[in-house]
């Protein structure tokens, strides 16, 4: 249970620390303007992109390299659609 709570506590601030990039770009870049909700919503995807990876890795051991590559993809398409709406979804605010 330790390991757990500890791999959960490492992806959760591992998650916090990549947030801090683009808080620092809302406050210098003038075209960059994040809300609450941005934050919110990428710190959630990168805490469930963190924990799939981590899961796969630990759970499968034959097609692991498939499984994370897939998800690394999902990732970024999720990612492009949240930011500028690549497919045109209701996700995206469009």
């Amino acid at each position: 249970m330790k390991i757990a709570l500890r791999q959960s506590l490492a992806i959760g601030l591992s998650s916090l620390a990549l947030l801090i990039i683009p808080l620092i770009a809302t406050y210098t870049a003038a075209d960059f303007n994040w809300s609450l909700s941005d934050f919110l919503v990428f710190g959630a995807l990168l805490f469930v992109f963190g924990s799939s990876i981590a899961w796969v890795y630990k759970q499968e051991k034959k097609r692991r390299f498939l499984i994370i590559v897939f998800l690394v993809i999902l990732f970024l398409l999720i990612w492009a659609e949240l930011g500028v709406g690549l497919f045109g979804s209701p996700l995206a605010g469009s």
